[in-house]
């Protein structure tokens, strides 16, 4: 099935199941006789949408009715119910008011207490909504429990807001209960930007969130786990190791060495759309997402950065890379369904308690299958008959175990000894290898190194309130991973605290910190040799004690314990990163806010391998210790201005930043203990070779932006920004650069002369461009840098050795280097949907990368390998769709679908400027041309990752056996295509074959609630038209015949294919090739259920909320790559199965 297929099926599919759940909701048929009220309100509430206020002290819910009506309007309907019933009604927009036909005049007007709840519409509390009284400065928030008590007139109306609901206006009794509304256009929802929030209804640029309720079902462990589906346009790779690490693609590539990263993102508030890169981030301010681990190792080539802001999302950006709009971001927590708590902790003057706790099961997946006893035995032998073709012809290397006496002889020749034994040395089989097969001993080497089922735990505690004017939130996580390689695991304790104190009714100050120590000291078995080690090796020497070397006798395959039976280490990582924060607000929609962000790292290093390890070899014991001390900061100072006149509106940023970066390494090792090392890295100095040295790095950057957001009428908005940066590590002629961006948006559906149908609630179109900035460059790759180079000569004048220092020029400078520059084009639209129940993004963009930081090779002449300098022009173009439905919407079912599809394709179109003749077929020169770079396979015109080899078109059979010894082959060797057909292979038989990047992506998460407590959830992805390969296809190892292998595919005589060819396969004199294969997948990403306990049941017990769930991560795939897992291929790709239990008192 090609793409276009592939996606108009998804589309079909997709709409058809949210427009086939929809319901009327201005007219309805409905029938019910002798129902309580109660519950004829719930069964018109289910039909309709529409929701019912009213005072429960004043309206008897018990009391029967009785309706039947078809194909009516709601008020009509709700009328006809209450016909001789003492009870009035309003319906008002989506509301319906429920009060008695006659109340006393000392009642209206009349001050008195009203008690009420909110709630949201599973009838679970809201905390801190905001209770108004309509005209009024008088008001009060939710508590804990949704309720709130205020003075106010009997009969006056009451507004209630809360982020992300419908705002509700209501009549105020002395008791009730208000069910608050999902906002089904979310347009009033507040989004992060760049330095600063926005209605989600303003921006000019696209967005992606994700709701952190939806996420917390599925025990995300890392923020790559809860980008990993949902969001258009990011490609977020699979986990396989214990610390979460895993690869992030954003919009295609732009690197000439096809990274396949993009690196250019920035968090000003413009309208060009992007995603974040690398979450490496500066500072945290999350309360409730303590057990994420935000802690990434430090990459001088990246910075994160954490948009603080009063709102419950939260936003991830890079700093310097400017120009561009983020839009990625999720909400905090909600904590079990009942609370959204911000960054500052909650409302509620009532500590909050709250525990989390997970235990997972990690297991054993996608290991790759390797040759075992008598199935290792056969391999061997066929790799030599495929090597020796004419020996294998008498049968010199078949089994003499079922051999006549005279056919045995014959076998024989002039070999002496025990058949078997002389049977397996032709197999080539070591001493070793032969006698455990004689003994029947065998080794399972995945015993030795895996364990299928590794543990992992992770615990959080958390509290959070209010006193006064404080708000306060502290957490404390322990996290625990056993790895699926023994020995292996990840441990870390990270606490947080928050703070913030409004002094003055103008005057904010805040402080948020977060301290993590890592430990990443844990020493595996190796894993590396899995594949390779024979099953008829030993482990232990002939005293069954010592550790064999090499398990065969061949050095080819060594002993995986040996690392952690003679390896000592300790690999602690500390980090702290805070935020300081003072904001004043002043007169005329003037606010300043600064903020001061450090981050402090410190790594302390200590390794010491034993001089008894076998391999220890000359060094006789090695110890080394490292030391390293990072310092970053950043000072952030804005002035916002934000004012509305009539039907004008204005926000305005201006940012003045700098920034900070040093870091004191210093390393020192030692080899050649006397008289012995059994202090280990504790006793460096009695070894006798010591070595010191040092790498301090300090760099540093500034920035100043200014951005205008102005909208008219809140239909035509425009947003402008201008950004200058400056980064150290450039050349002194260029260290700083200008970026400017621009947006437009017009949300046509307030256009009276559209005549939009009911069906059809909101639209906008978006357009932007905009230039961003690249600074992924090393400290230093703009200078030359001098490296020490001692050596030793004779003091004619006494004799005697001296050592002396000279200075090596190991990097050429480049005083013109300059940041790397994106412009962007993008042109999208949000739609919404049946009353919120469907809503669409789409964007379409463009993107030229100019001034790559790419490292240039020089000629050998010149006494430098390569320099680091900008070059070449990299074009992406792209398509991405979000689509996100409400499918059924039931008291006991919902059902939430959200779907996302991101096409991308890029290709080169400027390269070095060298130029080159074109000619014609006579040889004249007709024309020049810009140069393709062969030798690196990049070709202007073609992508980044195509691939450019020779096309294999399959694989020599017995039929051309004469065919194929003209290429010095035969039957069983892989046959290439000869494009000139004259016998040989170059560059011209050479083709273009697909490429190595998917370019098409898509993701889809379905959630479910079932019965308002039980909650199932499961996502999926798959990446669509690309190709790869394994160094196994080919199957020309060279130690096919001395080690073991993955069990594969090969030609033989008996069993021909037309893919994979014969075992020690020959390829043609001086070609280098590798089979391609199609590497599409789809695979099922998570399946979680969880419980929430009703309130009832747990009440009781002061406790708040309960909820227990179980998630299982990397459920499975569907693919036809031959390689094991298509994103870790050969490779153990665990499959992980977490239990949990979220806690709140």
């Amino acid at each position: 099935m090609n793409l276009k297929k592939h996606f108009a099926l998804l589309t079909l599919l997709f709409f058809s199941v949210v427009l086939s759940a929809q319901v009327k909701e201005k007219m309805i048929t409905i029938s019910f006789s002798k129902i309580p009220l109660s519950e004829a309100m719930a069964r018109i509430e289910k039909t309709s949408g529409y929701t019912f206020f009213y005072d429960a002290t004043q309206v008897n819910v018990k009391q029967e009715v009785s309706l039947n009506v078809k194909q009516v309007p709601v008020s009509k309907a709700v009328g006809e119910m209450l016909k001789g019933i003492d009870l009035s009604f309003e319906v008002t927009s989506t509301q319906i008011a429920l009060f008695p036909k006659k109340s006393t005049p000392a009642q209206t007007g009349k001050a008195t207490t009203i008690i009420g709840k909110v709630v949201d519409e599973n009838g679970e509390p809201i905390i801190g909504a905001n209770v108004l009284v309509a005209g009024t400065t008088t008001g009060v928030i939710t508590d804990i429990d949704g309720n709130y008590k205020l003075e106010a007139p009997f009969g006056s109306s009451l507004q209630i807001s809360y982020i992300g609901y419908t705002t509700q206006t209501v009549k105020a009794g002395q008791k009730s209960i208000i069910k608050m509304k999902e906002d089904s256009k979310t347009l009033e929802e507040v989004v992060v930007v760049g330095y600063g929030v926005m209605k989600k209804k303003d921006l000019t640029g696209a967005v992606a969130s994700l709701k952190a309720s939806d996420l917390e079902k599925e025990q995300p462990k890392t923020v790559q786990d809860m980008l990993r589906t949902g969001v258009a346009g990011l490609s977020v790779g699979i986990e396989t190791d214990t610390k979460g690490n895993t690869s992030m693609m954003v919009r295609g590539s732009n690197q000439h060495n096809a990274i396949g990263c993009l690196r250019t993102i920035n968090g000003c508030g413009t309208g060009v759309f992007q995603y974040v890169y690398l979450l490496n981030v500066v500072r945290i301010d999350v309360g409730h997402l303590s057990r994420i681990d935000y802690s990434v190792q430090y990459n001088q080539r990246f910075k994160g950065r954490f948009i603080r802001t009063r709102c419950t999302q939260v936003v991830f950006t890079t700093h310097h890379h400017a120009g561009v709009t983020l839009r990625v971001g999720f909400d905090t927590y909600r904590k079990s369904g009942h609370t959204r708590a911000t960054k500052k902790g909650t409302s509620s003057t009532k500590p909050i308690i709250n525990f989390s706790g997970t235990w997972g099961l990690s297991m054993v997946n996608s290991l790759p299958e390797v040759y075992e006893g008598e199935d290792f035995i056969n391999f061997r032998r066929d790799v030599e008959v495929s090597k020796n073709p004419s020996k294998a012809a008498t049968g010199y290397f078949d089994n003499p175990a079922h051999m006549s006496n005279a056919d045995l002889a014959n076998w024989m020749g002039n070999d002496k000894g025990d058949p078997t034994s002389i049977w397996l040395t032709r197999l080539e089989f070591t001493n070793t290898e032969v006698n455990n097969y004689l003994a029947g001993r065998l080794v399972d080497w995945r015993d030795v190194i895996y364990q299928d089922v590794a543990l992992r735990q992770d615990y959080t505690v958390s509290v959070a309130g209010k006193k006064d004017e404080m708000s306060y939130y502290s957490s404390i996580n322990y996290l625990k991973n056993e790895s699926n390689v023994r020995g292996g695991g990840y441990s870390a304790i990270r606490a947080r605290i928050n703070l913030e104190n409004k002094i003055q009714s103008f005057l904010t100050y805040g402080v948020n910190a977060q301290f993590t120590s890592r430990d990443e000291g844990y020493i595996s078995s190796s894993s590396g040799n899995y594949t390779t080690l024979s099953p008829f090796g030993s482990l232990y020497e002939d005293d069954g004690v010592t550790l064999k070397q090499y398990p065969t006798g061949n050095n080819n395959q060594s002993n995986p314990l040996l690392a952690p039976a003679f390896q000592n280490k300790r690999n602690d990582i500390e980090n702290l990163n805070a935020a300081l924060y003072l904001k004043i607000t002043l007169p005329l929609g003037f606010s300043i806010q600064t903020t001061y962000s450090p981050r402090f790292e410190w790594t302390n290093y200590l390794f010491h391998k034993a001089a008894a390890s076998p391999d220890s070899g000359s060094q006789n014991g090695r110890v080394e210790r490292t030391h390293t001390k990072d310092f970053y900061w950043q000072w952030d100072n804005m002035l916002k201005w934000n004012k509305t006149f009539g039907k004008h509106a204005f926000d305005f940023t201006f940012l003045a930043n700098w920034e900070k970066f040093q870091r004191w390494h210093d390393e020192m090792t030692n080899e050649n203990f006397l008289p012995t090392d059994e202090l280990g890295y504790g006793g460096i100095g009695f070894g006798t070779s010591p070595n010191v040295s040092s790498d301090d790095v300090y760099r540093t950057g500034d920035a100043f932006m200014g951005r205008l957001h102005y909208v008219y009428d809140q239909r035509y908005l425009i947003t402008a920004t201008v950004r200058r940066d400056g980064y150290s590590a450039f050349g002194l002629a260029n260290p700083r650069a200008t970026f400017p961006a621009i947006a437009l948006g017009w949300v046509f559906s307030e256009e009276k002369f559209l005549h939009r149908p009911d069906w059809f609630e909101y639209g906008k179109l978006r357009l932007s461009w905009g230039k961003n900035g690249n600074r992924a460059v090393g400290t230093y790759a703009a200078f030359m840098q001098l490296a020490p180079r001692k050596y030793i000569y004779v003091d004619p004048a006494t004799g005697s050795l001296v050592t002396a220092n000279t200075f090596y020029a190991s990097t050429m400078a480049n005083p013109n280097l300059k940041w790397e520059s994106t412009t962007s084009w993008n042109i999208g639209t949000d739609l919404t949907f049946l009353k919120g129940r469907l809503s669409a993004n789409l964007d379409v963009y463009k993107k030229i990368t100019t001034d790559l930081l790419v490292s240039r090779e020089l000629p050998s002449l010149i006494g430098y390998s390569s320099v680091m300098s900008n070059i070449g022009e990299v074009q992406n173009t792209g398509v991405e769709l979000s689509l996100n439905s409400t499918n059924i919407r039931m008291d006991k079912l919902t059902w939430r679908t959200s779907f996302s599809l991101a096409y991308n394709k890029n290709k080169i179109t400027h390269l070095y400027g060298i130029m080159e003749d074109v000619k014609d077929a006579d040889g004249n020169v007709i024309g020049q041309r810009e140069a393709d770079d062969i030798k690196n396979k990049r070709f202007i015109g073609h992508d980044i990752d195509e691939i450019w080899d020779y096309k294999v078109v399959g694989i020599w059979q017995e039929e051309e056996r004469e065919e194929a010894a003209k290429y010095g082959q035969q039957p069983g060797d892989v046959h290439l295509l000869d494009k000139d057909m004259n016998y040989k292979y170059d560059n011209t038989d050479k083709e273009f074959q697909g490429t190595t990047m998917p370019r098409l992506r898509w993701s889809m998460r379905n959630d479910f609630t079932l019965f308002k407590n039980f909650n199932i959830s499961f996502n999926m992805y798959s990446y669509i038209g690309h190709k790869k390969t394994l160094g196994r296809f080919t199957n020309d190892n060279a130690l096919l015949n001395v080690t073991n292998q993955i069990k594969r595919d090969y030609w033989t005589p008996e069993n021909r294919n037309n893919e994979y060819p014969r075992l020690a396969n020959k390829k043609p004199a001086g070609v280098s090739y590798a089979i391609y294969k199609n590497a599409s997948f789809l695979r099922f990403d998570n399946i979680s259920i969880g419980y929430t306990f009703p309130k009832k049941l747990i009440e009781p017990l002061r406790i708040q909320n309960l909820n227990v769930n179980a998630t299982m991560k990397n459920a499975g795939y569907i693919s036809g790559w031959p390689g094991y897992d298509p994103e870790n291929s050969d490779a153990n790709t665990p499959r992980v199965i977490y239990f949990g239990i979220n806690l709140t008192l």
